[in-house]
């Protein structure tokens, strides 16, 4: 069996450091005070001049501060202390993107609160070529995320873990055989002990695993306690427990928090990236894509009641392709945001990935020009639905239709089935269908209105007529179709006749496609 360990030492006050960077944008967290203090805490309220750290930076601990210490006597050493609140929760779920990294290194997976994943790596370093090589390759993945890393792989499970945060190297691969060499060295709260027999072995001048390997087994049973069983099966290098299965959830979601309401769009942009990064990072490790994303902004709940609006800001971003890359999901959600107005400060910002599917896999062709990359298309609609609405990007489709200006329509990207005719029902073969209805007029117009224009004054060759507020002189005009009580089974049914018309004016000639419909000459659209 060999267990790769991965301990992630300073996790809560880098979660700390992003919450607090992120209210304040780029240029703001370049006066954010150094020294930063994790109390762990559910909410604000919890965070009192008695509560303990649970974690410090390296700048906190230059300057005295300890963790174990209350608030107020760490901030009697550094008055410019930065105490924030990390939640459990937050920790766990910060360990189980990170397990869904190794994931595609391991097939079994465990965390260890507050700050291990362990991969069962057994059989599997030579596809990475040698155990260090897979080690570094997930570490990098790791650090990627923003966090720090420690590495190490060993035989069982808790001597890798041991190794990663108590060792020497960042990164260290124990070989087969040398579990007993490798524990000796560590000091003696490697081995897990509780608080009362750590302080006795302090106490009686035992520091490392090997001082404890020394002394009398019949003794040190009775002062270890109830880990005393276990410990000495560490010493002897048994080390065979089994891992306890991550199970990754198939409602991916990512949120940031902030003890102080946010203003504006620019820091809600800056965070959403963060979260983006961390999305793409697990949806690569499954090798699966999003194809909607839900964005909320949770707002200040007194301001947003003194506003009159919802607690909440929700918006929907259909991406009309499955998309997984951290660039091109930030270029779709960003056009959202910046299109969105906030009717208060924000407090939190949530990013779910509700629909997974496999990922597309592009297939390598030397031949093709690298500039215009496949993927481009589909990012490049993302965006244009995220900031014009899903309703307003998709493609033309024909349908069987009577009127000329009804015989296509704008259609969703994705697959849908045929149209039907009026009557609800297929009558065989679609390629019989076809022929069955009217197909469109030769020479279509380029462009249709969205509303007919009016024409007034007499359609005839020479005369002038105008359209809106400019003069056109008739040219020539060509009879193409006419339609009779088409669709009678409807309250109104429509009759006309469609021709085109050459019209010319001030700037130029064109070819107008201009219906008679009860009396009235109306332009429907234009022909380039």
């Amino acid at each position: 069996m060999r267990v790769l360990a991965l301990v992630l030492p300073d996790l809560a006050c880098e979660l700390a450091a992003l919450a607090r960077e992120s209210a304040v944008g780029v240029h703001g967290a370049l006066s954010l005070p150094p020294a930063l203090a994790v109390v762990l805490a559910g909410s604000a309220d919890e965070v009192s001049p008695t509560s303990p750290l649970f974690a410090i930076n390296a700048a906190a601990r230059r300057a005295g501060v300890r963790p174990g210490q209350s608030v107020a006597a760490a901030r009697a050493r550094a008055a410019a202390l930065d105490v924030r609140r990390v939640s459990a929760a937050e920790l766990e779920r910060a360990l189980g993107r990170v397990a869904e990294l190794a994931l595609s290194f391991g097939q079994t997976v465990e965390l260890r609160a507050p700050d291990t994943v362990l991969v069962d790596v057994t059989g599997a370093g030579h596809l990475r070529g040698t155990e260090a090589l897979l080690l570094d390759e997930l570490a990098e993945l790791v650090r990627g995320l923003g966090h720090r890393v420690r590495g190490a792989i060993a035989g069982g499970a808790e001597l890798a873990r041991a190794v990663a945060s108590s060792g020497v190297a960042p990164r260290a691969v124990v070989p087969p055989g040398r579990e007993r060499q490798a524990w000796r060295p560590l000091p003696v709260g490697a081995l897990g002990l509780d608080d009362d027999a750590r302080a006795f072995c302090w106490k009686v001048g035992v520091l490392s695993v090997d001082d404890l390997a020394r002394q009398p087994r019949e003794t040190l049973s009775a002062r270890l306690g109830a880990h005393a069983a276990r410990a000495l099966a560490l010493l002897d290098g048994d080390d065979r427990a089994p891992l306890v299965a991550f199970e990754p959830p198939r409602r991916l979601e990512e949120q940031l928090g902030w003890d102080e309401p946010v203003v504006g769009v620019e820091p809600l942009s800056f965070a959403a990236r963060g979260l983006l990064a961390r999305l793409s990072a697990r949806l690569a490790a499954r090798a699966e894509a999003t194809s909607r994303l839900l964005v909320t902004v949770g707002l200040d709940a007194a301001m947003a009641r003194l506003a009159g609006v919802a607690p909440e800001l929700s918006l929907t971003i259909e991406l009309p392709l499955a998309l997984s890359r951290e660039a091109d999901l930030v270029r779709a959600v960003r056009a959202k945001l910046e299109g969105a107005a906030l009717p208060a400060p924000a407090v939190r910002l949530s990013i779910v990935a509700p629909e997974l599917t496999r990922a597309p896999r592009v297939q390598l062709d030397l031949s093709r020009d690298v500039t215009a990359a496949p993927e481009a298309l589909s990012v490049l609609l993302a965006e244009l639905t995220a900031e014009l609405g899903a309703d307003r990007v998709g493609v033309l489709s024909p349908r069987f239709e009577h009127l000329p200006e009804l015989r296509s329509a704008l259609v969703p990207l994705a697959p849908a089935a045929a149209p039907l005719p009026p009557s609800g029902r297929r009558r065989g073969d679609p390629a019989a269908q076809l022929v069955l209805w009217p197909q469109a007029p030769s020479r279509a117009p380029t462009r249709l209105l969205p509303t007919p224009a009016p024409i007034d004054g007499a359609l005839a060759p020479g005369r002038v007529v105008a359209i809106g507020r400019a003069a056109y002189t008739v040219g020539e005009i060509v009879a193409v179709e006419r339609l009779s009580d088409v669709g009678w089974w409807a309250p109104r049914a429509a009759s006309r006749d469609l021709g085109r018309v050459w019209l010319s004016g001030d700037r130029g000639g064109a070819e107008a496609w201009v219906t008679r419909e009860r009396r009235r000459l109306l332009v429907h659209g234009w022909s380039a």
